[in-house]
């Protein structure tokens, strides 16, 4: 009898994995694409809650990878997830069945809660396609710094590009520009305006994605040609959550791994390189970037609400009892009227309680992990926190999914597919001609 033929080199394997590698890239694209050239597109409702394009393109892309078995699911991160389902449903029936004037049952957060979630329980089945897929995502980060970068100077030059509803009022009912701060300025009283990359919806989300695209560079791709155009690009969104939330980053990353604290003076020093320089060209820049440290102390300014003035809402859920349950979801509204900015944390206690809160990050962190690139993972899980609303953003989930959980290379992924050594190459021959063959039924 012959010996069968290794399905690895076989002609329906190879159009297999060509079929898989095509719709592999299609997917990313629809994901990039839905959710930074079209981040400012959706559907809204009279209740204040939308829809970005981004949703659809995530659930679309997950199950059509998952299909083409790109995609497999994770036991570990299947049961975290249970966990967080639990701990969410018994919050959500509580709020329903008491009466307090106080408590929410928003069913569509609930589900749009549920199902971000969800899609952190899939990972990779292998990592033939991480380099396809980080390449990809560098070139939209490209994209967008130039695009940004040419949307703040062409303001001098007597063209302001405001908010696409401006210039496009016929697409009003399908933008999300008026849930956020799109037209940011620089200063009060000034008239210039904050860069937001001309597609993005905030200038906080452009220097986040900025921040991003400097790591890939930098840490995965060993590419510096660009970084000076991320560079930019973040000065001219004047915000400060990228920076604060690679801070952050970098110091937990030392904390974390001596070879990472071994970088710190590495990173210290690019950031006095980028400090002087920019100082040099722009020095009208860097001097707005350093009076907003004075935001911090400032009540009413933006740095004061997102992270000074949660200890009050800490302190209402704490005197109320309400840290275990949460109001319901939706519950974080009441805050948002007193001017009290959200972290990811503070977001889903006030809905759901701690223990779902602490349930779901342990969830995202687990997803999110790479000791290789532990850089990278600290950022987004800082980012997630630091940079507000990235709990129920569809858009946080298709970057950190994109660039990291599927992007970067791990010992989940090496794990799945160990290339055969030569030694057992060699046995695997041997015990296959030593075996006898079994007769065919034609012989007997």
């Amino acid at each position: 009898m012959k010996n069968k033929q290794d399905v690895t080199h076989s002609p329906n394997a190879a159009l297999y994995e060509d079929r898989q590698k095509r719709i592999v890239r299609l997917s990313v694209h629809l994901l990039l694409f839905s959710t930074l050239i079209l981040a400012k597109f959706g559907i809204s409702s009279g209740d204040g809650s939308y829809i970005p394009i981004a949703l659809p393109a995530l659930l679309i892309s997950v199950a059509v990878l998952f299909e083409y078995k790109y995609l497999v699911i994770d036991r570990n991160s299947t049961l975290l997830f249970l966990m967080v389902v639990l701990f969410a449903c018994i919050s959500f029936l509580y709020n329903i069945a008491i009466f307090d004037a106080r408590s929410t049952s928003s069913t569509a957060s609930f589900l749009l809660f549920l199902i971000l979630n969800f899609t952190l329980v899939f990972r990779p089945a292998h990592k033939k396609y991480t380099d396809m897929l980080v390449n990809i995502s560098s070139k939209y980060f490209i994209f967008l710094a130039m695009c940004g970068i040419l949307q703040y100077f062409l303001q001098f030059a007597g063209y302001p590009i405001p908010n696409f509803g401006s210039l496009f009022p016929f697409l009003k009912p399908v933008l999300l520009e008026e849930f956020f701060n799109s037209n940011a300025i620089v200063e009060y009283g000034s008239d210039t305006l904050r860069s937001n990359g001309l597609f993005l919806l905030e200038p906080s989300t452009f220097s986040q994605l900025m921040v991003t695209a400097g790591c890939i560079d930098f840490l995965v791709r060993r590419r510096y040609a660009f970084l000076p155009l991320y560079a930019l690009g973040y000065l001219v969104s004047y915000s400060g959550t990228g920076f604060l939330s690679f801070a952050v980053a970098a110091f937990l990353a030392s904390v974390i791994s001596p070879r990472q604290a071994m970088r710190i003076p590495l990173y210290l020093l690019a950031c006095f390189i980028a400090y002087f320089s920019a100082a040099l060209a722009a020095p009208d820049i860097l001097a707005r970037y350093i009076a907003r440290l004075g935001e911090f102390s400032s009540p009413g300014s933006s740095a004061y609400f997102r992270y000074v003035a949660q200890h009050i809402a800490w302190n209402d859920l704490m005197q109320d009892g309400r840290i275990l349950t949460g109001w319901g979801p939706g519950g974080f509204r009441q805050y948002s009227a007193f001017g009290i900015a959200s972290n990811a944390l503070l977001k889903l206690t006030s809905d759901y309680g701690l223990i779902t809160a602490l349930c779901q990050f342990c969830l995202l962190a687990y997803a999110l992990w790479h000791r290789r690139y532990a850089l990278i993972p600290l950022y987004f899980l800082a980012r997630y926190q630091l940079g507000g609303g990235a709990e129920l953003n569809p858009a946080f989930f298709v970057l950190a999914a994109v660039c990291c959980i599927w992007g970067l290379e791990s010992k989940k992924l090496s794990a799945q597919i160990k290339p055969m050594s030569a030694r057992s190459k060699s046995l695997r021959d041997a015990t296959n001609c030593s075996r006898p063959s079994s007769p065919s039924p034609m012989d007997a």
